[in-house]
């Protein structure tokens, strides 16, 4: 990164002191090229054990106005804007993996998509100027949703069931093996409203970077993820610790995490993982997995979870309130740097903003090995 003191001046302004909020712009830039893997024979689906990361650091959760709970963490005063960092100071890569569920309540899937939309936006114009990314999205579900259209496809030459009447089968009975595996690098979501559509330029593309044409557009297609009824879904931390684990499942994963970037995780869920079933994990032992992979200051999260086990919530009742406690206990007692907030929430958006900031702190206070 080029250094100069002139306008590391002014973008110093824009982000000291943190205590106050600048309203400092960054023009948005696109970039250019992704990374794929070979396309091997599919292999057996991944053990299951959901959870969620967050990350927090020293603020206590508060209620928000509409009754639904969030924490930050870091001092999420900054400006949206990164400085011009000196020689060895500062991050300059950070890997962001989007695990999100399908499986949104359906009265609340217009505004977590707003949400989604919204961080999607300010990821890309806060950081492409000058932070090298990777963007990776996937999700738990146990089955392939692509089976239904699948068949469709195969009887009719469409997918009725998709809501999209150029559903391209063609791309279907072509797509890349880790497509069908919980927790592996998806480019092509398919289910009632989802994108329905391959968001790579080819299925080779198993995830974004800085350098992508189109980076918005193609990270708008790949998170659009929504369910068809009567599909299992899955188990959200298994996905998430198998999807930063290694190379990720049969190596689908390849090339995404760098051992000098910093790792962000945007977790989008309602569901609730019975963690005392044989082989699952408990939280502090699924925490361990995650800062087995990275330390505590180089792992942040953003969680949008079902917080009807929270006080003054705005989920409705539900089950699995005890399962849900423990998602709670990862995300919160658990993780150092996080934000969260409640999926049911009238406007998700600010969970995001707030996501940006802690990102942004935890860049500004990185400091490389």
């Amino acid at each position: 990164m080029c250094f100069s003191w002139d306008v590391m001046w002014r973008r110093v302004k824009c982000v000291f002191p943190l205590m106050m909020v600048v309203g400092c712009a960054v023009e948005p830039v696109q970039g250019t090229s992704s990374t794929g893997v070979p396309d091997d024979p599919t292999p057996e689906q991944p053990t299951p054990t959901t959870s969620t990361t967050t990350n927090a650091v020293t603020t206590e959760p508060e209620p928000d106005m509409a009754g639904g709970a969030t924490s930050t963490t870091g001092t999420g005063t900054t400006t949206g804007m990164l400085p011009d960092f000196g020689e060895g100071e500062g991050c300059d890569k950070i890997d962001v993996v989007y695990v999100v569920s399908p499986f949104v309540p359906k009265e609340h899937r217009a505004t977590v998509r707003e949400g989604v939309l919204h961080f999607n936006e300010r990821l890309v114009e806060t950081f492409t100027p000058n932070i090298d990314l990777h963007i990776m999205v996937t999700d738990e579900m146990i089955e392939w949703t692509g089976e239904q259209c699948e068949s469709e496809c195969t009887s009719n030459g469409s997918c009725e069931a998709s809501g999209n009447p150029e559903f391209p089968c063609g791309d279907l009975f072509n797509v890349h093996r880790c497509e069908k595996l919980a927790g592996a690098a998806h480019m092509f979501p398919i289910g009632l409203g989802a994108a329905n559509r391959m968001c790579g330029e080819t299925k080779h593309m198993r995830f974004l970077d800085t350098q992508t044409p189109d980076l918005l557009g193609k990270l708008d297609c790949a998170t659009n993820k929504r369910p068809f009824d009567g599909v299992l879904a899955g188990h959200p931390t298994d996905a998430l610790v198998t999807a930063v684990t290694g190379q990720g499942p049969d190596d689908c994963n390849q090339g995404f995490l760098r051992d000098d970037a910093i790792l962000f995780i945007v977790y989008i869920t309602n569901l609730a993982e019975p963690w005392d079933w044989p082989g699952t994990p408990s939280p502090e032992e699924t925490a361990a997995l995650l800062f087995s992979v990275k330390s505590k200051d180089q792992l942040g999260i953003a969680a949008l979870l079902g917080d009807n086990t929270q006080p003054n919530p705005t989920c409705q009742p539900g089950y699995n309130v005890e399962h849900k406690k423990k998602i709670f206990t990862l995300v919160e007692d658990l993780i150092p740097h996080h934000v969260w907030g409640s999926i049911c929430a009238p406007d998700v958006r600010p969970v995001f903003d707030d996501a940006i900031e802690l990102m942004l702190d935890m860049c500004i206070s990185y400091v490389p090995q």
